[in-house]
């Protein structure tokens, strides 16, 4: 099923630049069954199978509540800082209810836990592809561990588990998030608290976005105290017609058909060129070959038959899908000023909707940051250190008519600063070099 070769294809393939086209995609209003309060605990814990098994998940799947842990093996390669750590299968539930199962990674801080257990962080990579071998996981996550935090981090539905990644549905990929801290707690000998910060860069800051306006009615037992979102895919038409326009960036909108097409009851032939989808269906298939030619070598007028937001099938789910109309946990959220993937128009736009819902945001801008490398650590951590201490939040953005000044720190914080936004990737990527974009 997991292909390193062909990975590296795609990855080289998806290396490009330009505008993020997250137009595609809804965040889904479908809210499955809450735990009521409960908080899981595995009795009797599985141990996975060994090699590529691990990601294929029981035949016939038992039913499972979301987050439930089906299986985990501990690995011997330990990102830097963790004492333990685990590649996990889990239920989660698609954008129709359904249930279905997500792999992802934990690591486990070294050393005694604090009092009450460990709090998590649950985290949203960005964009890594839409084939089971652009899964996370497999590479053992994107960098050092988060200091005195278990760092859960879900490959999202459809990468390294059967079924198609639903690329930028909010709501799915935001029930990925959290399901994982969920299922961190089951772990064997883990002292897991249930409080909980989200972080997301670009695909997952969309993701933790719609996390954080799930949190309360998804998974009430947990104490999701703020999200943090870094260059966040938000508004999603003005991204989607501005990507159309812009050489290099179609591939998002492939990506983004794609997930739409398996999430909801809408044709890839309504919006997509036949060429396209073959391009895209060969992609997806790690074990296949790869397509003569990638989708991010297309052009808008060669992968498009018509725009999207003309049929109000899409429409409808574009405007679902774009974050900030449901009220949301506190969200601190960092922008680049010269950032051409999610331009600032763009967060402007999600802040000014999340504030009417009563949203308490915190906008953060650096005026020469680009898409990554636009977080600041000892920011995040005081912000983060006063919302698990359920400090006062004080003024917000929504209170202001200017964003918070810049730091005085560059770009990127300070040295050991927690991976939110991943180490900038090279233009043009050397084999077996991941590449994360959007």
């Amino acid at each position: 099923m997991l292909c390193n070769s062909y990975m590296h294809y795609f990855m080289r393939s998806a290396a490009v630049t330009g505008v993020l086209v997250a137009g595609f995609l809804v965040a889904g209003l479908l809210v499955p069954a809450p735990l009521h309060g409960q908080s899981l605990t595995a009795s009797d814990p599985i141990i996975g199978p060994e090699g590529d098994a691990f990601y294929e998940p029981p035949d016939p799947l038992p039913l499972g509540e979301p987050g439930e842990l089906i299986w985990y093996r501990e690995t011997e390669e330990l990102p830097a800082g963790a004492g333990r750590s685990f590649q996990v299968l889990y239920h989660s539930r698609r954008e129709d209810g359904a249930d279905t199962t997500v792999s992802g990674s934990v690591s486990i801080p070294d050393g005694s836990s604090p009092p009450g257990g460990w709090p998590i962080e649950s985290y949203g990579h960005p964009t890594t592809g839409i084939t089971d071998c652009d899964a996370p996981s497999l590479w053992g996550g994107f960098g050092p561990s988060i200091p005195a935090t278990i760092d859960a981090r879900t490959d999202y539905e459809g990468l390294g588990t059967p079924g198609e990644h639903t690329y930028l549905v909010g709501g799915a990929l935001g029930r990925n998030m959290l399901d994982i801290a969920r299922a961190a707690r089951q772990l064997p000998g883990v002292d897991a608290a249930n409080q909980v910060v989200l972080r997301g860069f670009s695909e997952g800051g969309h993701a933790a976005l719609f996390a954080g306006e799930q949190a309360r009615s998804y998974a009430p037992e947990l104490d999701v105290v703020g999200v943090v979102a870094a260059a966040p895919a938000v508004e999603l038409l003005q991204l989607l017609k501005t990507s159309a326009r812009t050489p290099s960036a179609i591939g998002y909108a492939g990506y983004a058909a794609w997930g739409y097409s398996h999430a909801y009851d809408l044709s890839l032939a309504d919006v997509l060129t036949p060429e396209a989808i073959d391009a895209l269906t060969k992609t997806a298939d790690c074990m296949g070959d790869p397509p003569e030619r990638s989708i991010w070598d297309f052009t808008a007028d060669e992968a498009l038959i018509r725009n999207p937001w003309e049929l109000p099938d899409w429409q409808q789910r574009i405007d679902q899908n774009t974050p900030g109309t449901r009220p949301s946990i506190p969200v601190w959220i960092f922008a680049g000023g010269k950032d051409l993937v999610v331009p600032v128009k763009a967060i402007n736009g999600y802040v000014g909707r999340a504030c009417e819902q009563g949203t308490h945001v915190t906008l953060f801008v650096h005026p020469s940051g680009g898409h990554e490398g636009i977080t600041d650590g000892g920011l995040i951590d005081e912000w983060v250190d006063a919302r698990r201490a359920h400090e006062p939040l004080g003024e917000s953005t929504c209170d202001t008519d200017e964003p918070p000044p810049p730091t005085d720190r560059p770009p990127g914080g300070e040295e050991g600063e927690p991976p939110v936004v991943g180490a900038a990737q090279p233009a043009t990527p050397t084999p077996g070099t991941p590449t994360f974009t959007g």
